[in-house]
């Protein structure tokens, strides 16, 4: 949800107070000045309709602005539900999806990725998603944040995905 409510030249001095940066954005829906103020249910309402599918190259237009204002060279996008990874033609929307964003960001000089979750594991009409989205998304132009322990949770093998595709993960999310 960008930076919860918090303008960004106030994130931009805490940053430069505290000696920090932040070289990886995140993709976020474009949300009314008032979102912070509204009511729970109204607010995520707000949220997952902004958030839709529809929106999604919109949001990325709208986040690069902030990434760039950032001096970010990084912008990931959080997921796609699971719901797109139900069908093998979902799977190929969530890819076309992700060269054009891609595409959009590279102008920029930013590399755009995807970070996941365990549902681009699961097998779906013979494939498994994660490993179709690597193969068919433009190696200089999407990269991937990954999860490990999302890879595990959805039984993956990191080492093997990081062997395998090496270059493609310019960021790791580190748990147990």
């Amino acid at each position: 949800m960008g930076f919860l409510g918090r303008p960004l030249p106030l994130i931009q001095s805490l940053l430069k107070k505290n000696d920090l940066s932040a070289p990886v954005g995140r993709i976020t829906p474009h949300l009314p000045d008032d979102f912070f103020e509204l009511p729970m249910e109204q607010a995520m309402a707000v949220y997952r309709k902004q958030s839709a599918l529809d929106y999604f190259l919109d949001n990325v237009r709208y986040s690069l602005e902030m990434a760039l204002a950032m001096d970010q060279r990084f912008l990931n996008l959080p997921a796609f539900m699971p719901n797109h990874f139900a069908t093998l033609n979902g799977v190929k929307r969530v890819v076309e999806l992700l060269n054009q964003a891609g595409e959009i960001c590279t102008r920029e000089g930013v590399l755009f990725g995807y970070h996941n979750h365990n549902w681009e594991f699961a097998e779906v009409e013979g494939i498994n998603p994660f490993e179709y989205m690597l193969e068919q998304t433009e190696a200089d132009k999407v990269g991937y944040q990954l999860d490990v322990y999302w890879v595990a949770k959805g039984g993956g093998r990191t080492n093997d995905l990081l062997t395998r595709h090496a270059g493609r993960f310019p960021s790791l999310h580190l748990k147990d």
